[in-house]
């Protein structure tokens, strides 16, 4: 697992120069941001138990766990929401479908460093991550519209 996590992180690094998303630079920050510190709240419990010592966790599992939570998914997150924007629906629902089966699936891989505890219900709770992630996007699309037609007619 740590030498898929570097190479996926890269290859999302890539995927995000080579195939930019219709996402302005506010836009993406946002959604930096805003997926970092839910993925970050989501596995503040998990991450305390890295300290327990029932857990036997060396230095290159935490710094797996540390890059997934802090760089691959948030950035997986832009990436995906970077390539649905302005889209129509079916092909947003696939997009959809096949990231949340993507995503869960390396989660499956070794739970233990990408969300240190199991998860039941992974994929549906994937889907449900980018939904929230997509509606969080649209409000700020939609504030930032308002906004700037406050400024236009004072």
């Amino acid at each position: 697992m740590l030498t898929i996590t570097p190479c996926l992180l890269w290859l999302t690094l890539s995927l995000m120069v080579l195939f930019p998303g219709r996402l302005t630079k506010e836009e993406w920050l946002f959604l930096f941001l805003a997926s970092s510190i839910i993925i970050m709240l989501l596995f503040s419990i998990p991450a305390a138990s890295l300290q327990s010592p029932d857990m036997k966790f060396g230095m290159s599992e935490e710094t797996v766990f540390l890059l997934n939570r802090n760089l691959l998914f948030p950035l997986l997150t832009v990436l995906f929401i970077g390539w649905i924007t302005r889209r129509n629906w079916p092909v947003q629902i696939l997009f959809l479908t096949v990231f949340s089966l993507v995503t869960g699936s390396y989660i499956r891989l070794d739970e233990r460093l990408t969300i240190v505890t199991h998860v039941p219900y992974i994929f549906a709770f994937t889907a449900f991550y980018l939904c929230t992630m997509l509606l969080l996007h649209q409000l700020f699309r939609w504030s930032a519209k308002n906004q700037m037609e406050t400024v236009k007619d004072p």
